[in-house]
């Protein structure tokens, strides 16, 4: 691979390296539930003040797994003009694969590391939960993709390809 190629892959792949990295900070004990429910806990309660804390506390968990497609739904979102670079444009199953392959290493990784956490548990469950938002990001960017221009693609492809 010529060396402009791969710069410009490399800086494909930045952003996704950056998000991976967030992702991996929000799943450190620092995130865990008794820390985030001293923002989370107010915050609900602000929105509805008539719930009882029972209801307050089971909406609160209810986010919190909300958040895990939503982090790595993001994660694929930004593999996959990432994937069309590496791939030089090429799709299907192989660029379908290479988008959700920082999901599931990800999502595994950060799973097994909370299962030895004091605070924090770690799940097979989630790791799905975190896979399934990848697939759904991974289909809506697909989707989006039709109804988008062509020309909004130039930064992910090849300049042989332009």
């Amino acid at each position: 691979m010529p060396q402009h190629r791969l710069t410009w892959t490399l800086l494909a792949w930045a952003p996704t390296a950056l998000w991976a990295l967030v992702i991996w900070q929000l799943g450190g004990d620092d995130w865990s539930a008794p820390t985030t429910s001293r923002f989370l806990g107010p915050l609900i309660e602000w929105i509805f003040p008539t719930l009882d804390i029972q209801t307050r506390m089971e909406l609160a968990a209810a986010l919190r797994k909300l958040a895990h497609p939503a982090v790595y739904g993001g994660l694929a979102i930004l593999a996959y003009p990432a994937s069309l670079r590496t791939l030089r444009g090429r799709r299907g199953v192989g660029q379908a694969l290479l988008t959700l392959l920082p999901v599931v290493l990800l999502a595994t990784a950060d799973e097994w590391r909370q299962s030895a956490s004091s605070v924090r548990t770690g799940s097979q469950f989630d790791v799905l939960l975190d896979l399934a938002g990848g697939i759904v990001a991974l289909g809506l960017a697909r989707l989006g993709e039709r109804h988008i221009p062509h020309q909004r693609h130039k930064f992910f492809q090849p300049k042989d390809q332009i």
